[in-house]
């Protein structure tokens, strides 16, 4: 379990993992395949055996100042014994544990914050392949509720606030991951303006 977990690790690093054949490896006393894992910043690559993340503090602290550094809203707390990470954000994570070590515990939370992770971008990458689809600015009128005559983002959201109590924001593209850590993408869309595309707010 360490070695699969460690691999999920070394990934969430930006490790890549790759395979050695036999055949390819030098030495006369090779018999198996092996899988080593490069980083963008270390030269060569290390055996997926001698990755050690389960019990090596300055290995896993890596992880952690990773995780810590997600976002804003993620904290990582410890007990002598416990590990808790939460994301305080909509659909966030939050998981906390006790174990035997605390090298043990604080393991055991960063793997199961990097599955909560991995599934929530591949999740997101999915859905976003539907939802990335472009709608004009009186299409986006139109899902608000928008009867106005004059088309703009700004006359839309001074409608919402108006009219519905309800203040919406809009996003340049590029902030596009600030914006899922606020909002699913259920609740944006995408926009075509004047400006360029915007990320908007729905109801």
């Amino acid at each position: 379990m360490n070695k699969k977990n460690n691999i999920l690790i070394a990934e969430f690093l930006g490790g890549e993992v790759e395979l050695w054949k036999t055949e390819d490896r030098l030495g006369e006393d090779i018999e198996n395949d092996a899988y080593y894992v490069y980083f963008p910043d270390f030269i060569g690559g290390i055996a997926i055996e001698d990755l050690d993340y389960h019990e090596n503090w300055n290995s896993l602290m890596e992880v952690v100042e990773k995780i810590e550094n997600h976002s804003e809203f993620c904290s990582v707390l410890f007990t002598p014994n416990g590990c808790a990470i939460d994301v305080n954000i909509k659909n966030g994570f939050h998981y906390c544990i006790d174990c035997d070590t605390k090298i043990e515990a604080v393991y055991n939370a960063c793997v199961q914050f990097i599955k909560w992770f991995n599934n929530r971008i591949n999740k997101n990458r999915n859905t976003l392949k539907q939802k990335m689809k472009l709608i004009t600015v009186k299409e986006y009128g139109d899902l608000i509720g928008y009867t106005g005559k004059k088309l703009s983002l700004i006359e839309i959201q001074n409608y919402a606030e108006n009219n519905l109590d309800i203040t919406l924001w809009d996003y340049p593209l590029n902030e596009l991951d600030y914006v899922l850590n606020e909002h699913t993408l259920e609740e944006i869309a995408f926009v075509n303006t004047k400006i360029g595309i915007r990320i908007c707010e729905l109801l």
